[in-house]
């Protein structure tokens, strides 16, 4: 494929750009390696690319049943029972230690958990529960994780 260099005046540069294949230009080629650092927005510090990314996300709700309403990495959800559910990741972490945060709709406290504190890295659970403790599900909890994936 034949590439053609255009000056930035002559592109719009809102425009959205669609790539395939190899990518290259101010350094860095595509895809990118693990050892990619960006630079904050300030200038005063670098951090990895590949390690700030969120891995897994979920938006779901468990009411009578689970509702993938969109995700990122999940293969599947269980219904466990009232307000537990289990999330199963396509692509494993490399180990069971990640952090993740967990939110619901306003009526309820919303965790998430491993299997009897026993840590996994192909799944969780996500709880919710009303404000005495109670299992309760939702219509909408949002969970995001971190970590190296394997």
């Amino acid at each position: 494929m034949a590439l053609i260099k255009v000056q930035s005046e002559g592109v719009n540069l809102s425009d959205t750009f669609a790539f395939t294949g190899t990518v290259t230009g101010a350094g860095l080629t595509s895809p990118f390696a693990n050892t990619v650092a960006v630079t904050s927005e300030g200038g005063a510090v670098t951090t990895s690319l590949v390690q700030g990314l969120i891995k897994v996300w979920s938006n779901h709700s468990n009411l009578s049943a689970v509702t993938i309403h969109d995700s990122l990495n999940v293969s599947s959800m269980i219904d466990q029972s009232l307000g537990l559910t289990e999330l199963v990741y396509t692509n494993n972490f490399s180990n069971a230690v990640y952090s993740g945060t967990a939110a619901a709709t306003q009526t309820s406290n919303v965790t998430w958990r491993n299997y009897n504190a026993n840590y996994l890295s192909g799944s969780n659970q996500i709880v919710t529960q009303d404000h005495n403790a109670n299992g309760q599900d939702e219509d909408y909890i949002g969970v995001h994780f971190t970590g190296d994936l394997a």
